[in-house]
């Protein structure tokens, strides 16, 4: 029980902050989570920071709510899987989206490393990259809010992991006071 309660204050907390911080609400980012991303990013050993961080990102593109719920759980499932599928196009690039134990990388850390890769070439190039490495029109809409974000994205993670402890309480006390 004292577990669940550190659990629930550390996630209300986070989505405290990322409501603060992001051009999202609460309820846009816990929508965000809640169907299809939040089960895929436990599955795949991200935390409610980089989750959040993530879905912070993608608001402030535009993409909110069940959206993209949808889409951060595609990145996660599609890019793990064509990385398997299709290792030449990816080696070919220079992108490993895993770590040196093979866990999937930090998706700013992946999103950045594709934006590099991408930036130099013309959009048929491109086209051609995203082929090589087996990605299908929707996975490529699931990854353009967070090609060329990976700063914007980091900063996000940061803030949640530094001040996001304790926003919950902070927010509630200031609610009160006008009481």
């Amino acid at each position: 029980a004292a577990q669940n309660r550190e659990n629930l204050r550390r996630i209300t907390d986070a989505l405290v902050m990322a409501n603060i911080k992001a051009d999202a609400t609460t309820k846009q980012l816990a929508q965000t989570l809640i169907r299809q991303a939040g089960p895929a990013m436990r599955l795949f050993g991200k935390d409610i920071e980089e989750a959040l961080a993530m879905a912070m990102t993608m608001a402030d593109q535009g993409d909110k709510g069940v959206t993209a719920g949808t889409h951060m759980s595609m990145a996660l499932r599609h890019l793990s899987m064509k990385a398997i599928e299709k290792p030449e196009g990816f080696k070919a690039m220079g992108i490993d989206v895993f770590d040196k134990n093979r866990n999937l990388k930090h998706m700013a850390d992946i999103a950045d490393d594709l934006y590099k890769v991408l930036t130099p070439y013309s959009d048929e190039a491109r086209a051609k990259i995203f082929k090589s490495m087996g990605f299908e029109a929707k996975l490529q809409q699931s990854l353009f809010s967070l090609l060329g974000k990976a700063k914007q994205f980091r900063e996000f993670d940061k803030i949640l992991r530094e001040q996001a402890p304790g926003s919950r309480e902070s927010v509630m006390k200031k609610q009160m006071e006008a009481f």
